[in-house]
């Protein structure tokens, strides 16, 4: 969708010499949700802001028209951004989009979409830049990684839950066990033969319980 309006902007202002007049095109910029901006190739000054660029980036025309490119794309210099733009200049590409950072008034920072490209009129060649502003759809992507963070960590969690669950109920089982065949083997021992091993079970009970005893404070705690 946002090519198709992209591209259609385009071909009103290549036609911009043919049937429709100035005050036409100009109306339909000025009423553009997108960002235009013409960029003269030699200074790179602007030379035509549309009102969504002076509302968006709450300049006035007049402080728009002095600055450049440099000025409105934060991740940019004046020397890397012409490095970007000189296979437009040089007719090697016809257009290039990217993904950037656009500095508002007062230095606050919001992504775009930008498209640029070059037209010519005459004897001058200007640098078409169109920005869409995609926050809303940046802010919903952080708020998505976010809540997959959380999912993850609240997996992780009871991931570790189950597994500590599975080996508390290993540990008291195995005590217990313990506990109950040593207290039936000691009593099942006939009158004669009790007082044999008798040491050895009364030790495994106590070893056993008290293990028990510790491992559920400490899983308690």
């Amino acid at each position: 969708h946002i090519l198709k309006r992209e591209t259609s902007l385009l071909q009103q202002i290549n036609s911009s010499t043919g049937s429709v007049s100035p005050e036409i095109l100009s109306n339909i910029i000025n009423r553009s949700t997108d960002q235009v901006f013409l960029f003269d190739t030699t200074s790179l000054k602007c030379c035509f802001a549309n009102k969504t660029a002076g509302k968006s980036l709450q300049y006035y025309q007049s402080e728009l028209q002095e600055m450049t490119p440099s000025d409105i794309y934060s991740e940019y210099s004046h020397d890397s951004l012409l490095r970007l733009i000189t296979p437009l200049l040089q007719k090697e590409r016809k257009q290039i989009k990217l993904c950037t950072n656009i500095r508002r008034n007062r230095g606050v920072i919001y992504p775009c979409k930008v498209l640029f490209t070059t037209i010519s009129s005459k004897d001058a060649s200007y640098l078409l830049a169109i920005n869409k502003d995609i926050s809303d759809t940046w802010y919903k992507v952080r708020k998505l990684k976010r809540q997959r963070a959380q999912t993850k960590s609240f997996l992780n969690k009871y991931k570790q839950k189950q597994e500590l669950l599975a080996n508390a109920a290993h540990d008291m089982r195995t005590s217990l066990q313990s506990i109950i065949l040593s207290n039936k083997l000691l009593f099942d021992k006939q009158s004669g033969d009790f007082q044999k091993g008798y040491d050895k079970f009364q030790k495994a009970i106590h070893f056993s319980g008290k293990h028990l005893l510790n491992y559920i404070n400490e899983f308690f705690d």
